[in-house]
């Protein structure tokens, strides 16, 4: 059991906080391919981000009718010195610092 992170998308008002690992290998011996990010709202973006990080995608539903969806790349970096933002801590998963 894992513990969930803020994915802070420049330029964006609205959050997202992982929600999936991607894994390959065997049960004894996985390896993660990447996560999943998913935003606050309801059918709004999501994201993949590689383990290695670099190139990541974010995906939006462009219209419900026609099911469309939208493809940005984004480039990926830790960023241990950013103090999350506080919407953070209203999602399972998250830890506060005390």
């Amino acid at each position: 059991v894992g513990t969930r992170h803020p994915v802070i998308v420049e330029g964006l008002s609205e959050g997202l906080m992982t929600s999936e690992s991607i894994l390959h290998g065997t049960p004894a011996a996985p390896c993660t391919l990447g996560w999943i990010a998913d935003s606050e709202r309801r059918g709004g973006m999501r994201a993949f981000i590689p383990a290695e990080l670099g190139r990541s995608w974010l995906l939006r539903a462009v219209s419900t009718e026609a099911r469309g969806i939208s493809a940005a790349t984004m480039d990926c970096e830790l960023a241990p010195d950013v103090p999350p933002p506080p919407w953070v801590t209203r999602h399972a998963g998250t830890e506060r610092s005390r």
